[in-house]
């Protein structure tokens, strides 16, 4: 018989006790993949920095509008006007006295207060609508006049004729802010719908790394195993000592791997708490997701003809898409602007009024001028002309804005080959993922069988040690694949969603979420949607 190891196996399994590290999911927080989503709509900062520039845009287009706000007008002044006069009768004007002073012996002083309310209105027709009332007081100090206050009603009416007519022309700014405002929707639920997309793809990712783990402990457990099995085998006679140094050998390196595997879980998980938004603070208690990968969908739902479907949605959902069709408008607004101001400025301007005179010595004059003493309406109508001779300021601007409407809608073209191209691409690669995944099932099932009956034939001393290592070996290889199989499947589903525009709903704003757009293909199972329809 062989001498009795040192370290029997008793031992072994003792020391892996204390060397081994417990599972992370018995020590570590989980979180579910819908909290994942909704803890990154609720903290991720770039989500935050989307729905501020959609409130920027919200404030440019109340600027724009603001140029049809009613604007109140007010003037107040006061004035004194004084003059002196003298008797000397030099005609030079000097005074001929021994003490070289000037005598005045007359003098004329006047005081004028001046007052004046309105508002002013530009509607979007191009029509600037400007009532008011105004009152001017004069009283005389010097002579033998009745103070005087007049007061004018008027209303002004100035009509453009040529640039500025029309709303396409006045309201130019305001109809741009508003188109902006909706790209800005439109581009900021596309960049959020990103977010949710890497969020899914982190989580996906954290999982995968975590079942990798899982069978690297398995994996070692199964390694114990073998080397308990060799160790009796060694002892009986069996099997030669060196045996056991390999059995050994191969259960430290699943112990090495299993150390890596930790590090590449905590990286992981890092991503995905850094995809939610987590803080500094909060990164260290990061968590591990929890629950398995979504369902293989039927790969009937991806022939050649939903494909198609596909493309139309994303042209139909894509936010960046439409954004980019919204700025072909916006764009347009601004040609139509443009070209608009290259004419000249010929306005008419219209004003008809009342006056009113009162002559009383109290202050009461200065209100009842308004209504007393009317002197009877006055009309007032001209032309106000603007013709710049050379205008390359507006014929500049006109050439600039024509090439940004052009550029806009090749920027419209180029996109929609990219999304046509995405869609393309990620339908073929969940076709991939889903073939890949069956395949590498059927390979785990496979070489679970085949490591098991080597096992046995071992424990029959029919089979060498070698076979089952590298039987053992090809099982963890197999079921790893299998985990990265799934792991691809799950990011590609998210990836359709993501390409086709449809991980987020319609409304603009609200950017509601459903947990169902990660676990299903964009166009529903015409079986399932009939028994949805039937229910």
């Amino acid at each position: 018989m062989h001498p009795r190891p040192f370290f029997s196996v008793y031992w072994v399994v003792f020391i892996l006790y204390l060397v081994l590290p417990p599972s992370l999911m018995a020590e570590e927080p989980s979180i579910s993949l819908s909290d994942a989503i909704l803890k990154t709509l609720e903290s991720n900062p770039g989500v935050k920095i989307e729905e501020e520039q959609v409130v920027q845009s919200e404030g440019a287009l109340q600027t724009a509008t603001g140029q049809f706000d009613w604007v109140g007008l007010g003037s107040a002044s006061w004035e004194q006007e004084r003059q002196h006069f003298d008797d000397s009768g030099e005609e030079d004007g000097r005074f001929a006295t021994d003490l070289g002073i000037r005598e005045v012996t007359d003098s004329w002083r006047e005081e004028r207060a001046t007052y004046s309310l309105g508002v002013r209105k530009q509607f979007r027709q191009g029509l600037v609508f400007s009532p008011s009332v105004s009152n001017v007081d004069v009283e005389n100090f010097s002579q033998d006049i009745q103070p005087q206050s007049r007061s004018d009603l008027d209303v002004e009416f100035v009509i453009p004729l040529m640039r500025g007519l029309g709303k396409t022309h006045t309201a130019a700014e305001e109809m741009a802010a508003s188109s902006n405002l909706d790209a800005t929707e439109l581009l900021s639920k596309h960049n959020i719908s990103e977010r949710i997309f890497m969020t899914s793809v982190s989580y996906w990712n954290c999982l995968a790394s975590l079942k990798t783990f899982q069978i690297l402990e398995d994996t070692e457990r199964r390694a114990g195993e073998i080397y308990s099995l060799v160790d009796k085998l060694v002892r009986v006679g069996e099997m030669e000592p060196a045996a056991k140094r390999q059995a050994e050998a191969k259960l430290y390196e699943r112990q090495a791997d299993i150390r890596d595997s930790r590090s590449s879980v905590y990286q992981a998980k890092q991503q995905l708490g850094v995809a939610m938004g987590y803080t500094p603070k909060e990164l260290p208690e990061a968590p591990l997701p929890e629950g398995t990968f979504p369902p293989v969908v039927n790969s009937k739902l991806l022939d050649e003809e939903r494909t198609g479907q596909y493309v139309d949605v994303a042209f139909q959902k894509r936010g960046d898409y439409l954004a980019s069709l919204t700025n072909v408008e916006t764009e347009e607004i601004l040609l139509e602007k443009a070209r608009d101001d290259i004419r000249p400025r010929l306005d008419f301007t219209f004003r008809v009024g009342v006056s009113g005179f009162n002559e009383r010595d109290d202050s009461s004059r200065y209100y009842r001028s308004v209504y007393h003493d009317h002197a009877g309406p006055n009309v007032f109508g001209g032309l106000t002309l603007e013709f710049p001779i050379e205008n390359n300021a507006a014929k500049g601007e006109f050439v600039r804005q024509r090439s940004l409407v052009r550029e806009a809608k090749l920027t419209v073209e180029e996109l929609s080959n990219g999304i046509a191209s995405d869609v393309l691409v990620s339908v073929e690669r969940l076709r991939s993922a889903i073939k890949e995944y069956r395949l590498a099932t059927e390979s785990a099932k496979a070489y679970r069988d085949a490591a098991d009956h080597e096992n046995f034939k071992v424990r029959q001393g029919a089979a060498e040690l070698n076979d089952l290592v590298d039987m053992e070996d090809r099982y963890y290889t197999a079921r790893a694949r299998q985990v990265e199989a799934m792991r691809k499947y799950a990011v590609a589903l998210a990836d359709l969603r993501f390409a086709t525009g449809t991980l987020l709903t319609d409304e603009a704003q609200t950017f509601r979420f459903r947990m169902n757009s990660l676990m299903t293909v964009p166009l529903p199972d015409p079986t399932t949607r009939k028994e949805e329809e039937a229910k």
